[in-house]
């Protein structure tokens, strides 16, 4: 069964594909796609081949998946980079017209997870728990129902780019003009936790496997922890469902006194989705059998809380552009 896997040099995108060649039940062939060259990332350890593509944003990105899956007969495609499942989802009839499935949420669902004012304002209207966020039209507001530090982050923003703890109201004012689509809300604080989180065709939800993130670089959590805790798996999976989740996602919160409050959700695997693999979970196989419409066996939603994960640097040598081993 061969699966196109987008965005093949991020962290991501390598622990799905560790997944699912860790696959007890199918012999995955993986294939993968970059905007890098391959003799540039350490992707082609884990993928049989991989092609390199436009940028999300350019012309003919859809048309070349769309030929690169005609050409190796591709069934299922996973979308990794936040743009460009907004890309991909957004053309989803032109996939379905090919025989190429896209495991991912709707198009709707994505842009509504994409933009972080948007999420926030759904799921108050759902009535769950969610920290207050306000636009730079609203900076009175701020003043009046917030106390400093402030957090100030883009709408539409990706891997902490342009997030900032802001300490004044002053600073606020300064540092709003100088982000694109800010929101604001007060500092979370506690503990930090990634929900890992995957729902049926119908967004009804198969499982939440919460862990505690306590130490990340970069955005991606190196040491973690699986958590079997009733109350953060109770938040994930209304939060799913409230969204509409199809096939993953990952919710990343603060808990802090008993107190949970979101920070944002992503319809997509996590970085760290490898630990909840590990820990008896293997979602992006299960994720296939959800788009084949197969009964999920709930044995195969059993896993193992306390389970620590820790993560290394590992190097991939390149010698006029020839992988050396």
């Amino acid at each position: 069964m061969k699966i196109l896997i987008t965005s093949s040099g991020s962290t991501t995108a390598i622990s799905v594909a560790k997944a699912l060649n860790l696959s007890s039940i199918y012999k995955f062939i993986l294939i993968g796609t970059d905007i890098y060259d391959n003799f540039t990332i350490p992707s082609p350890i884990f993928f049989k081949k991989i092609y390199k593509v436009p940028k999300y944003f350019e012309n003919n990105y859809i048309q070349t998946l769309i030929k690169i899956c005609i050409k190796e007969n591709i069934k299922f495609i996973i979308p990794i980079l936040d743009q460009e499942i907004e890309k991909i989802t957004k053309n989803i009839d032109v996939f379905k017209k090919n025989n190429i499935i896209v495991c991912s949420s709707s198009y709707d669902t994505v842009v509504d997870c994409n933009d972080k004012y948007v999420t926030y304002l759904k799921l108050k209207n759902e009535g769950v728990n969610v920290s207050k966020a306000y636009l730079p039209k609203d900076l009175n507001k701020v003043k009046k129902y917030i106390k400093p530090p402030y957090f100030i982050k883009p709408r539409r923003g990706v891997s902490s780019i342009d997030c900032y703890k802001v300490d004044s109201f002053k600073e606020l004012e300064i540092l709003i003009k100088k982000i694109d689509e800010p929101i604001i809300q007060k500092t979370l604080t506690g503990k930090k936790y990634v929900l890992d989180v995957l729902n049926d065709l119908n967004g009804n939800n198969l499982i939440v496997v919460p862990r505690e993130e306590i130490d990340s670089k970069a955005g991606v959590g190196i040491k973690t922890i699986s958590l079997n805790d009733k109350d953060l798996i109770k938040y994930g999976k209304r939060i799913s469902e409230a969204l509409k989740i199809i096939g993953p996602a990952n919710i990343e919160i603060f808990r802090d006194k008993g107190r949970i409050e979101l920070i944002e959700i992503n319809p997509r695997f996590s970085a760290g989705t490898i630990a909840t693999v590990v820990a008896g979970v293997n979602t992006p196989e299960i994720l296939i059998d959800v788009f084949l419409h197969k009964k999920i066996d709930k044995k195969r939603l059993e896993w193992n809380s306390n389970l620590y994960m820790t993560r290394y640097w590992q190097e991939v040598f390149y010698l006029n552009s020839k992988m050396v081993k």
